[in-house]
């Protein structure tokens, strides 16, 4: 009961002197039923990751939407602790640390996280994909076919500046053969994962679609 207090408290609004920063994640809560309102599904994805909720890595739970065990979440990240131990990092590597964060770095990941200070550009059939960077990953997955899309081109994106956990991480654009619905890509996302240990990949929609 304690442990259910103090990560109910957690999600409330806080105030801080770190630099919080938005981040929009879609997460499929596992085992659900029926509907969840708000404090529920905040605290199933909360129980994901105590030790950072705790740690104030993570404030301000807000569910935007819950479908079908999907949650669409709004949450604020403390961007001084992140910088503190991984250095800078661009968006795409600051999303994908998030997604690990959440998933506390274990497990199969059903997360998708996208930072809301990113930029957007009107290309309705792209995403980001972020994840280790690899001489073959193009390779692998062009062409592939996936629920909703199947993969018509990809081409590698940019660099992480360092490596992320003694690893370097690459970003890659894919052109998809329909328009990227960001919850589709969550879909397409957890395809992605599926059998890889600790969320090696994290994607997005290079246009913002609901």
């Amino acid at each position: 009961m304690q442990l259910l207090l103090l990560l109910l408290g957690v999600v409330l609004v806080k105030e801080c002197n770190a630099e919080l920063r938005r981040v929009r994640v879609l997460h499929r809560i596992s085992g659900a039923k029926g509907d969840l309102t708000e404090k529920q599904a905040c605290l199933q994805l909360s129980c994901q990751a105590p030790k950072f909720w705790a740690s104030g890595l993570f404030h301000n739970c807000e569910l935007k939407n819950y479908i079908n065990g999907l949650g669409d979440f709004v949450l604020y990240v403390d961007a001084d602790q992140m910088k503190a131990r991984y250095g800078n990092t661009d968006e795409h590597g600051f999303s994908w640390l998030v997604t690990r964060r959440i998933n506390n770095d274990t497990g199969d990941c059903t997360t998708a996280s996208d930072a809301s200070s990113r930029v957007y550009y009107a290309d309705t059939h792209g995403i980001w994909i972020t994840g280790p960077l690899t001489l073959n990953f193009c390779e692998d997955i062009q062409g592939r076919q996936y629920n909703h899309f199947t993969v018509k081109e990809c081409k590698f994106y940019s660099k992480q500046p360092s490596k992320i956990n003694m690893e370097p991480i690459g970003t890659y654009h894919l052109k998809l053969d329909n328009i990227a619905d960001r919850f589709k890509v969550q879909r397409l996302l957890e395809q992605v994962n599926e059998g890889r240990p600790r969320c090696r990949y994290n994607a997005l929609s290079i246009a913002y679609f609901h």
